[in-house]
């Protein structure tokens, strides 16, 4: 099946990318396996790839979707600073990662928006955006989401412009104008 959504994405210029979503079920070995044909292919049409690994899970989880599935993004990654070789790989391959912090905490991937490590991966190198993940049933938006991103322990103005523009950069699709995103009080034009 996902192969042949990749095929029905040729020719269609509104489709950029490929995204794998959902955690392995219990007991399944090899979860990311069945969609590898599928991601090569999409990487062969210059699609771009995310796969959401690593939200609460072993850190693995992104080595595989990097090696195998060729992942230019990554969802959540909460774990990656559990292993250095993971984090040498990331930072190596220059893959982004997509921090969802209020959908973290609803999943229970981390305790509360103040134990996200988003952060102290942009102190490390890390290519990491603010994401919504899901803005209905986090009830979050991209606004928000950011004005959370900025009252996290170590994060300052200079990271948050920082992860705002890791984000523009990993997009799929080419350049765009960027949105105008504050953080702060929303004001009128004088």
């Amino acid at each position: 099946m996902a192969g042949a959504l990749v095929e029905l994405a040729r020719g269609r210029p509104g489709v950029v990318g490929l995204d794998l979503a959902g955690g392995p079920l219990p007991g399944d070995r090899d979860p990311m396996g069945p969609f590898e044909g599928a991601f090569r292919r999409a990487e062969a049409l210059g699609l771009g790839r995310t796969v959401h690994a690593a939200e609460g899970r072993p850190p693995a989880e992104i080595g595989v979707a990097i090696r195998r599935l060729r992942a230019q993004r990554i969802g959540h990654g909460t774990t990656l600073l559990q292993d250095p070789e993971i984090l040498d790989l990331v930072l190596k391959e220059g893959v982004t990662i997509e921090a969802c912090i209020s959908s973290n905490v609803h999943v229970g991937a981390i305790p509360s928006i103040y134990h996200h490590p988003l952060p102290r991966w942009l102190r490390l190198g890390v290519r990491a955006c603010i994401n919504t993940d899901n803005t209905l049933l986090s009830a979050v938006d991209a606004r928000e989401e950011h004005r959370r991103a900025a009252t996290l322990p170590g994060m300052d103005a200079a990271l948050l412009a920082q992860a705002v523009a890791f984000g523009h950069a990993a997009a799929f699709g080419g350049p765009r104008p960027p949105p105008v995103l504050g953080c702060g009080p929303r004001t009128e034009p004088a």
